[in-house]
């Protein structure tokens, strides 16, 4: 069926209780399929669990994807397999709200070096009510965002959105302490644009000292 829809650019799925995933890879396709989308839309789907399945990567190319919005899916643990966020290079906003979502990308258990996520054409990102939320990736990463513009973080209790200076990745910085961002990547540089922060209420303890 996604053969059919390979040039479909945006997707609404709302209001499907008992859908638990959007895309499925099954393993069988021999070349990969390169989809036009570029706008999804996830709302109220309680039993959503995967919105890619299986090995992506295998089967579809998601690189065209330029804006995600994902709200009230409460058993979603994570929001990107691991190859697919690591393709996502016209990537320019993400809203997560209201979701049970713990990490952003899922770990991949095979890498063997310390990721690095290059997100070239992210301006926004936005995660609001999201108890569960502890970190962008569930060990030690690199977020590279270059003309991040609007970050937008509100009741994500657990989530500690600075890194101070001093930290690199050598730190041996627990789990569930790891930092959404890098103050020495936020400030105004010839290569970083101004990053505004919207903190409004019930951020981490740990980031009060903004």
């Amino acid at each position: 069926m996604l053969d059919k829809l390979q040039n479909l650019e945006t997707l609404t799925i709302s209001d499907c209780p008992a859908l638990e995933v959007v895309f499925e890879a099954d393993g069988s396709r021999q070349m990969r399929l390169d989809m036009k989308l570029r706008t999804l839309t996830l709302k109220n789907l309680p039993l959503l669990k995967h919105i890619w399945n299986g090995n992506p990567n295998e089967s579809f190319n998601f690189q065209n994807l330029c804006f995600l919005k994902v709200t009230q899916c409460d058993i979603l643990n994570h929001v990107f397999p691991f190859s697919v966020a690591k393709e996502l290079q016209h990537l320019q906003g993400i809203h997560i709200e209201e979701c049970g979502v713990e990490i952003i990308v899922a770990h991949d258990e095979i890498a063997d070096t310390i990721p690095m996520f290059i997100f070239p054409k992210l301006t926004s990102l936005c995660f609001r009510e999201l108890p569960l939320l502890r970190s962008f990736y569930r060990v030690s990463h690199t977020l590279d965002c270059p003309v991040l513009k609007d970050v937008d973080v509100f009741h994500c209790d657990e989530l500690p959105l600075f890194k101070p200076k001093a930290l690199n990745n050598r730190d041996n910085v627990p789990v569930d302490t790891l930092p959404l961002l890098s103050i020495e990547k936020v400030q105004f540089t010839s290569q970083y644009c101004a990053l505004k922060c919207h903190l409004v209420a019930a951020i981490h303890k740990k980031s009060q000292f903004l």
